[in-house]
């Protein structure tokens, strides 16, 4: 997917929830008094709300599928992207329950070895990142 294509699909998807936002906002005029007026601004601010949850969610998903198309692997993409591609493997370097193998039984809980052993391990692998697609 070109990126043209990419930011039209995004731009449809904003301009009917824009559209339709615009729709129940043009409604208040029909209400004539003030305290019927305020319930449907409250019940607009559930529909804002569900149109901004909605349209990230389909622009991030949208933009994942887009880069996962092009097949890119960590060292082409920039650091932000490559980040969250790796959350689980950062997630365990942050783990201070993972133990490395080594030291699981023969010495007694120290978090400061621990954690040594961890950034060794993410260091030893750091090469490998970024082949990963």
């Amino acid at each position: 997917m070109n990126i043209a294509d990419l930011w039209a699909e995004i731009e449809e998807e904003q301009k009917w929830r824009q559209d339709e936002v615009r729709f129940f906002q043009n409604q208040v005029g029909n209400f004539v008094s003030n305290d019927d007026k305020n319930k449907y601004r409250k019940a607009l601010i559930l529909l804002l709300y569900a149109h901004f949850e909605g349209f990230c969610k389909f622009a991030f998903s949208h933009y994942i599928k887009a880069i996962n198309s092009e097949g890119l692997n960590c060292g082409q993409a920039n650091y932000a992207i490559t980040a969250l591609s790796l959350s689980e493997i950062l997630k365990e370097l942050r783990n201070p329950d993972k133990k490395n193998p080594e030291f699981k039984n023969a010495l007694p809980d120290d978090a400061k070895l621990h954690l040594f052993a961890r950034e060794q391990e993410f260091l030893e692998k750091s090469d490998d990142f970024n082949a990963k697609k």
